[in-house]
């Protein structure tokens, strides 16, 4: 998956794509962070109760890439992070 995110974030340079995570509630602040201290523009964050059973939301951040943002640092720090289960971009 780590392989995949990197090929295609060469092509997604300086355009507006969603970033989808999934993950506990609590982590939803600590996700923003990691993005605003790796340089990261984002805006329109939504943040959707998806199964209330396991407790699982879907975090989505509308976020715009530089060439100087390290997308597999991004990637790794994120995953990093206590209660995250997946992330993708769209």
């Amino acid at each position: 998956m780590l392989e995949v995110f990197r090929r295609l974030s060469h092509f997604l340079i300086g355009k507006h794509h969603t970033l989808l995570v999934f993950l506990k509630p609590k982590s939803v602040p600590l996700v923003l962070l990691v993005m605003q201290r790796e340089g990261i523009r984002y805006g329109n964050v939504t943040v959707i109760n998806r199964d209330e059973e396991s407790g699982l939301c879907e975090l989505s951040v509308q976020v715009t890439l530089s060439r100087k943002s390290n997308d597999a640092h991004l990637y790794d720090k994120v995953m990093e992070i206590k209660g995250v289960q997946s992330l993708e971009m769209m």
